[in-house]
């Protein structure tokens, strides 16, 4: 999976997760404007389109284009429908796995109201147990080339 991608599918599986719901419906705009404030990735909307396309080829992803007709009887089209399929879930699983492997925490509930709570007893724990400096640049470069492979 390329790194343009894996910000899309992580800004989707979010989305679905608070919706609490097993699909969202984002328009690309807010799916741009997302990516750039959040991921520090800026594409364009054809870049996003054949991102999406590819990961629907890919089998990560389901897209319903959702059109209704206008007044006129011209066509009007809506947000697309986004579903996250199982394989998604499955490389998330392992990415966390590996995560855990390397040393770091890996929450396994989404809760947004403990996030800040949660985000001090990560930095609490991190600072009681410093680590060399050749122990974060191995521990970084096994995160690198899992989220490359």
């Amino acid at each position: 999976m390329q790194s343009t991608k894996q910000p899309i599918l992580n800004l989707l599986t979010y989305l679905i997760k608070k919706s609490s719901k097993n699909y969202c419906f984002p328009s690309q705009k807010s799916i741009l404007i997302i990516l750039r404030s959040q991921y520090s990735c800026k594409i364009s909307r054809r870049t996003l389109n054949r991102h999406l396309k590819k990961l629907e080829d890919g089998k990560y992803i389901k897209r319903i284009r959702r059109i209704s007709r206008g007044p006129d009887n011209r066509p009007r089209f809506a947000s697309t429908i986004y579903f996250i399929k199982k394989r998604v879930f499955c490389w998330l699983k392992r990415q966390a796995e590996f995560l855990r492997v390397i040393g770091f925490e890996v929450r396994t509930a989404f809760v947004d109201q403990n996030k800040s709570a949660w985000v001090k007893s990560q930095a609490e724990k991190v600072q009681d147990r410093p680590l060399s400096t050749q122990d974060t640049l191995a521990n970084l470069r096994k995160l690198q080339d899992s989220l490359v492979g």
